[in-house]
């Protein structure tokens, strides 16, 4: 159990002004809103009056004494104040009119005190990055392979299987670029030169694969060894389902070559 509030006794009426319109003088003395109203008649009615003893009620505290400095500088202090409601919560004293204690916040329109409450900012979450790996791309255009190797077997036709080979062909010249230009920035120029020889000096290739398998860049290396697996099953996929399949690719480039328009000289 929590112990009782202590009493606010009037030092004039000797009357509990706990919860009531009061005022305190520094020394810690209550006063009641009435004694204070009655001191101030008696000290306007009799301006000549020198100070004099006042009559108290008997009260726990000690009665002031005659022309106590401390009760008159409170009297003429709080005699303003005098029509002022006091605060239920806190006995703090509000002007007229006023709704809300600015002390503890009670709303007297309401009946209760208003507590604030601290809004603090939530923390923003981050959204999570998506990286994509050389092992995403592996297995993203190994899908692919099959899927369009087994179109390309169910059809038996020769554009299917130039579509998967075309397609390997693009990713294995994609990720040669992506590893020639790594060679470059990490300053292996050496291998960047070896890169690009290949196209032009036959074998030099041999060693451009060496390299391909012991470079670091993980997407280059997918895309370059996911083309050459791409370009084998279109191979295999080809002969499979096309006896004369050299051959006709021969035939398609011939008709490509005698397609082109021969100048006129």
């Amino acid at each position: 159990m929590t112990d009782a509030a202590p009493a606010k006794i009037c030092v004039f009426c000797g009357q509990d002004c706990a919860g009531k319109p009061r005022a305190k003088d520094k020394q810690g003395r209550y006063v009641c809103k009435p004694c204070l109203k009655k001191r101030q008649l008696e000290k306007d009615a009799e301006p000549a009056q020198s100070e004099g003893a006042y009559d108290v009620a008997p009260a726990p505290s000690a009665e002031p004494k005659s022309g106590d400095p401390l009760l008159a500088a409170m009297l003429d202090e709080r005699v303003s104040q005098a029509g002022h409601a006091a605060c239920p919560e806190c006995g703090t004293l509000m002007r007229p009119g006023a709704v809300m204690c600015v002390t503890c916040g009670y709303n007297a329109e309401r009946g209760k005190s208003l507590k604030t409450r601290v809004m603090t900012e939530k923390a923003k979450k981050e959204r999570p990055t998506v990286s994509i790996t050389g092992g995403h791309i592996a297995l993203g255009l190994l899908g692919l392979w099959v899927i369009m190797g087994g179109i390309a077997f169910a059809v038996g036709s020769l554009p299917a299987v130039l579509a998967l080979y075309v397609l390997a062909a693009a990713s294995s010249v994609a990720g040669t670029i992506m590893i020639i230009v790594h060679a470059f920035r990490s300053g292996e120029t050496g291998w960047g030169l070896v890169g690009i020889l290949q196209f032009v000096i036959p074998g030099v290739s041999l060693a451009f694969i060496y390299y391909a398998i012991v470079c670091d860049t993980g997407v280059g290396k997918a895309l370059y060894w996911m083309g050459a697996l791409g370009g084998a099953i279109a191979v295999i996929v080809g002969f499979a389902v096309l006896p004369d399949f050299l051959a006709e690719i021969e035939n398609m480039a011939a008709m490509t070559v005698s397609a082109r328009p021969v100048p006129v000289g």
